[in-house]
């Protein structure tokens, strides 16, 4: 790729995408200008990630003071939604295991079930599903059966899951915006 800087050299770039996207806009930066860029970059995340850990402190804190399980439901789907941006935004990679390039992606396809069962067991707490809708209770264990199978699914090794995890976690994802419409819609109307 050409190069604003008039010194010879060799510059190779490999990019890893086993599983996940590869498309990603590179830049050449002056050191100056990146380590403002990644300073700044780091800040946003770090408050992002520490108001994560907050609320999931606070309604642990709450769960524990009301016994009322909707807060450590809220709390565990808090929870899982810091571990899904610090695994998809490279953290985990970068400080925890930076050596092991095949557990990113294996995580990355780990969380996306733990995410679908947090919320899950969270709404379905939060509008106490199983009291006023036992139809909806029923289609949401199944679901949630679903979202455990898919986790099983995403520890053994296959290549063929693999390569199909994107299809099959989309399926699994659009129906669960479609179901969540459908119980809006149900909670809205009593029908």
């Amino acid at each position: 790729f050409p190069s604003h800087d008039r010194s010879s050299g060799e510059y190779l770039l490999s990019v890893d995408k086993q599983g996940g996207s590869a498309n990603f806009p590179l830049y050449i930066w002056e050191v100056n200008r990146f380590e403002y860029y990644n300073s700044v970059e780091m800040l946003l995340w770090y408050i992002f990630m520490g108001a994560l850990i907050f609320f999931t402190t606070l309604s642990l804190l709450f769960a524990f003071i009301f016994k009322k399980q909707v807060f450590y439901f809220y709390s565990l789907f808090v929870f899982v939604i810091l571990c899904y941006n610090f695994i998809t935004s490279g953290f985990s990679f970068a400080f925890i295991y930076p050596e092991n390039t095949w557990l990113n992606d294996k995580l990355r396809f780990l969380i996306l079930p733990a995410f679908g069962i947090s919320f899950l067991l969270f709404t379905k707490h939060y509008f106490e599903i199983n009291r006023g809708f036992p139809k909806i209770e029923n289609f949401f264990r199944i679901l949630i059966f679903t979202f455990i199978i898919l986790t099983f699914l995403g520890l053994i090794p296959n290549d063929y899951i693999g390569q199909h995890s994107f299809i099959l976690v989309e399926i699994l994802y659009a129906s669960l915006v479609i179901s969540s419409i459908w119980i809006g819609d149900v909670i809205v109307t009593g029908k």
